[in-house]
């Protein structure tokens, strides 16, 4: 299966909360290893090195959002308006910083609405 990866953000229209670079450097169950390790070793298909670079290089030209304070008291209230954890609630107010209207992922319940962007898991 061929996946196309390099687009720009305007082609794809996406946008990420800085956190997301995070499990790239870094997994508490894998002490000292980096994202090349994460990358092209811990996954069910490996990348090779130079294709986990690419994606890396590509994503560091999408908008990205970085929290502000009154941010994290916004996703203090939607944590406490649908039950969320803080974290859950931070990727919400990210997205609705960007006029986000959908939230893929896997975590979050599939088809949920939250603050009216909706949640699709790309794996089902």
């Amino acid at each position: 299966m061929a996946i196309r990866w390099r687009m720009s953000k305007e082609e794809a229209g996406l946008t990420f909360r800085s956190s997301g670079f995070f499990p790239f450097f870094s997994n508490s169950r894998i002490p000292r290893k980096n994202v090349l390790h994460l990358l092209t070793q811990k996954v069910p298909v490996p990348l090779g090195r130079n294709t986990a670079v690419q994606i890396l290089e590509d994503l560091a030209h999408w908008s990205c959002h970085i929290p502000n304070g009154a941010d994290i008291i916004e996703a203090i209230n939607i944590q406490e308006r649908n039950k969320l954890s803080f974290w859950d609630a931070m990727i919400i107010c990210s997205a609705k910083a960007y006029g986000c209207g959908v939230i893929w992922s896997e975590d979050l319940t599939h088809g949920q609405v939250y603050e009216g962007i909706k949640v699709l898991n790309p794996f089902i």
